[in-house]
């Protein structure tokens, strides 16, 4: 079984109950969809744990805006606060980590990237049309994405139909292998669906099950380490309601 994870954003209490959660699961591998840093109180934390449970990761947005890849003008005024926060306080250790980190990974018939397949780290698959212009630019059968922070699949068979699926708590499907999908896999450490739980992936590869897995964690001290590092106000207030 692989787990993936993605858009951890410095949340440190959101990472270690989903890392505490895979001790359930026969998990042999754990891939990260990016943006490990930015909103949240904790780049460092969040990232030591990716390097010692050897958590393969691709670069989000907000880690290329932490080693100067991307001008902070892309970002709106809260977001770029908070990545200047985090530059602040990261380790020069684990910028050099950061630096490391690939636009996407293969593995096999899997693609994984941060945002789609034809941009890797910028473009937001938010509409039916960009999910379609990009399963065609495919040549994988699945692609792992996050960066909107919404749970999502997206499919399309042989014969050209398409479907999406907004996946709530809990929600599992067997995947069929003449389909093409491209799965937003949420977000761990600032979801955006209106709910608060950490989101994460787990995929079975052999059967072609893929289960979204959301999980508690004490979003309150999280808020508080926040409110310490004078974070943006919406940035506090929005991990509480998943928005």
């Amino acid at each position: 079984m692989i787990a993936i994870i993605s858009d951890i954003h410095s949340n440190f209490e959101a990472l270690n109950a989903v890392i505490d959660d895979f001790k359930n699961y026969s998990i042999t591998e754990i891939f990260c969809c990016g943006d490990i840093v930015g909103y949240g109180p904790n780049p460092n934390e969040c990232i030591e744990i990716l390097k010692n449970k050897n958590i393969l990761s691709v670069i989000g947005n907000h880690d290329a805006a932490i080693i100067d890849e991307v001008n902070l003008d892309w970002f709106n005024k809260d977001a770029k606060e908070a990545i200047l926060i985090n530059k602040k306080i990261i380790s020069q250790e684990n910028l050099k980590y950061i630096k490391t980190l690939p636009r996407y990974i293969i593995k096999n018939e899997l693609l994984l990237v941060h945002g789609s397949p034809r941009d890797p780290i910028y473009e937001y698959l938010l509409t039916p049309n960009f999910l379609e212009i990009n399963i065609k630019h495919m040549k994988q059968k699945i692609c792992f994405c996050g960066h909107t922070h919404i749970p999502l699949i997206y499919s399309k068979s042989s014969d050209e139909k398409s479907k999406i699926y907004y996946p709530k708590n809990n929600f599992s499907i067997k995947l069929e292998k003449d389909k093409k999908y491209i799965i937003n896999v949420g977000s761990i450490g600032q979801p955006r669906d209106l709910d608060n739980k950490a989101c994460y992936v787990i995929f079975d590869d052999e059967n072609y099950i893929l289960h979204f897995k959301r999980i508690d964690y004490n979003f309150h001290l999280t808020q508080q380490k926040m409110i310490q590092l004078q974070l943006p106000k919406f940035l506090v207030e929005r991990i509480e309601f998943g928005e």
